[in-house]
């Protein structure tokens, strides 16, 4: 029956833009097969909401979040796409180009790595606690409960304290190879050998080296978000993570933004922190909301905050409240799909019989109802779902089943090989490499900078 079922409701292919009614202040969120009509939420409601993405490689999870990404744009939302895959996504960026060319909105690719150019100045904002957090955050320190470390991370937060102080006070653009070179000896004992060296002076001398984040005379953050469109982060490696969880430090304490955030966090588990944790739990309503994938709850356990696989998928499944779920054999994407999704009380018809003592037995019977507790998501939706099929929960009331559409990229039939999506996946890549400011004359000089405290003093 259930094999029947599937062959009776093939796959809808669909361009999703066929559906978006932006004007009427609707979200297309996508299709329901089950009654054969797309599924919509009012914007208001869906902009103060989290979207999440799960299910085998290549299932097609990116598929759903971009007619999602394109509506916010022209909900007038900045969209930030992290994107952490090795090699980067082959679609995404030559999407989201072409859809910001389309609504006459900016692009702006960047990419994190040892050898990229210059594009961005780490540490541009003059907020102290911002900075403080941004050193922490790209020296890989983390908030733990671990009393072994506690001395140590002290002492990081006392130096990273100082060095922001400095910073913020200072009248000129300080860089991260500024503090490290010109300004050095104000907080660092060059007479001390390697292993005498805090992890934060490490950290920060390699850093120091990376132009890419070290670039005077660029756009700041806060004007990306003014001016709205699209910022697509791209990370070349591993290395390139703790930039990533800064610039999510700076979001959400960057006061006054200019516009609501659309965060997409494609494998966010790979650089997940306090402040990630801390969007999802509160950012909706702090003006970002995210769409969020990933593959598998064993891959969501982040152990320098202490958080098992349990407790992120909880967090998850808790705070978001729209999930697309693409197939899993997952026991806890199962067992929260199954506590999610609630129950809802159906009238069980029953039998009674009566039987009487007659020379031949005869039994009568009246028919009776009572109430019982079905699960919302049944059996045979989960063994739909472990077939890869695409299921829709909207704040716990789940469809069926329903069709992902794609994004028409280009015109004609989509050949990843053609030159036509090579030249456009080149150009959604392309750096903008920052023209460096010169340096302060005073600089130069030797000018005699800000007092700071020395952490060593």
């Amino acid at each position: 029956q259930l094999a029947k079922q599937i062959n009776k409701i093939q796959p809808k292919n669909y361009n999703p833009v066929k559906y978006f009614k932006v004007n009427k202040q609707l979200v297309f969120l996508n299709w329901d097969a089950e009654n054969n009509q797309p599924v919509y939420e009012e914007y208001a409601k869906f902009n103060k909401k989290h979207a999440q993405f799960l299910g085998r490689s290549q299932s097609g999870k990116n598929l759903g979040i971009q007619p999602l990404a394109v509506q916010m744009m022209m909900f007038d939302e900045f969209i930030i796409m992290l994107d952490v895959k090795n090699g980067g996504d082959d679609v995404m960026a030559p999407l989201l180009y072409k859809a910001a060319s389309n609504l006459e909105q900016p692009y702006t690719y960047m990419e994190f790595g040892v050898s990229t150019l210059p594009q961005l100045n780490i540490l541009q904002t003059k907020d102290v606690d911002v900075l403080q957090d941004i050193i922490l955050q790209l020296c890989n320190i983390q908030e733990t409960s671990d009393m072994a470390t506690d001395y140590y991370q002290k002492q990081a937060k006392r130096i990273a304290l100082s060095l922001a102080q400095f910073v913020a006070n200072n009248q000129n653009e300080i860089t991260i190879r500024d503090l490290m070179t010109t300004y050095y000896e104000l907080f660092f004992n060059p007479a001390a050998k390697d292993n005498e060296k805090s992890k934060i002076e490490t950290s920060l001398q390699i850093l120091a080296d990376w132009d890419c984040i070290n670039a005077k005379g660029g756009i700041s953050i806060d004007q990306l978000i003014a001016n709205g469109g699209v910022w697509y982060l791209q990370t070349r490696t591993k290395e390139s993570y703790p930039i990533i969880q800064a610039i999510i430090s700076i979001l959400l304490k960057l006061p006054n933004r200019k516009r609501k955030i659309c965060l997409i966090a494609d494998e966010f588990f790979k650089y997940v922190n306090k402040d990630l944790i801390e969007v999802f739990t509160e950012g909706g309503g702090k003006g970002i909301h995210c769409l969020v994938a990933y593959q598998t709850a064993a891959l969501l356990k982040a152990p320098q905050l202490n958080i098992t696989s349990q407790d992120m998928i909880g967090t998850l499944f808790a705070n978001c409240s729209y999930s697309y779920v693409y197939g899993s054999n997952d026991p806890f994407i199962i067992d929260q799909l199954e506590k999610v999704g609630g129950i809802v009380k159906v009238q069980v018809e029953t039998q009674q019989t009566e039987r009487g003592f007659t020379l031949v037995d005869k039994g009568t019977g009246k028919k009776s109802y009572r109430e019982q507790d079905v699960p919302k998501i049944t059996k045979d939706m989960l063994n739909l779902l472990r077939d890869r099929e695409c299921f829709l929960l909207c704040s716990g009331r789940p469809t069926n089943r329903a069709h992902t559409g794609m994004m028409q990229v280009m015109n004609g039939s989509f050949d990843k090989d053609s030159p036509a999506f090579r030249s456009l996946l080149t150009t959604s890549r392309e750096v903008h490499e920052i023209q460096q400011a010169e340096e302060s004359k005073l600089i130069q000089e030797n000018q005699t900078p800000v007092t700071a405290s020395n952490p060593f003093a």
